[in-house]
C-alpha cells in the first residue's frame, strides 16, 4: 500500500489559517491545537473544516491526535466528504482510519457538541488526509477487512 500526497494544510495548527471555524468561537486555534470549548450546551454540532482535494468514492487514510478528549461531556465526529464516524462518547475511533470519501462536499470536518464549565472538551492535532493508492501490494478490500478486526 502506498499513500498519496498530504492534502491537509496546517494540520499541526501552527497558525490560524486554512481552517473554517464558527464565528461564535466554539472552535478556535490556540497553543498549536484545534480546540473545542462551547459557551453553552447545544444539540447542534459545531463544525471546524477545511476544503481539501478529495474525490467522492476514493479511499483515504485519515489520521489525527486528540490530546484532550472529554467523552463524559461531549459528542464528537469526524467527516470526510460527508461520511461521518464518531470519535468519542458512543464509539471510540481507531486511527489511522480508512475512509471512502462521500460526495456531499470536499472537506474534512470535525463536529462537536456538549458543554463543560471547566474548559476545553476536545483538542485536535496533527491532522492528515492522504489518498490510498492501489499499487497492487495490498488490495483495498483487504484493508477494509483488516479495519474490522
Amino acid at each position: 500500500m502506498s499513500l498519496g500526497n498530504e492534502l491537509v494544510v496546517n494540520g499541526g495548527f501552527s497558525i490560524g489559517d486554512n481552517w473554517e471555524l464558527p464565528p461564535t468561537g466554539e472552535w478556535y486555534i490556540g497553543g498549536g491545537l484545534l480546540n473545542f470549548q462551547p459557551f453553552a450546551y447545544s444539540e447542534t454540532y459545531w463544525e471546524a473544516s477545511q476544503a481539501i482535494g478529495i474525490t467522492g468514492g476514493k479511499t483515504y487514510q485519515v489520521d489525527f491526535d486528540f490530546p484532550i478528549l472529554q467523552t463524559m461531556f461531549g459528542m464528537y465526529k469526524v467527516s470526510l466528504g460527508g461520511n461521518e464516524e464518531f470519535i468519542g462518547m458512543e464509539l471510540e475511533l481507531e486511527l489511522p482510519k480508512v475512509f471512502t470519501a462521500g460526495s456531499s462536499d470536499n472537506k474534512i470536518k470535525f463536529l462537536a457538541r456538549g458543554y463543560d464549565e471547566e474548559g476545553v472538551l476536545v483538542a485536535i492535532d496533527n491532522v492528515s488526509v492522504r489518498e490510498i493508492l492501489d499499487d497492487g501490494s495490498l488490495g483495498l478490500e483487504m484493508l477494509e477487512m483488516m479495519e474490522d478486526f
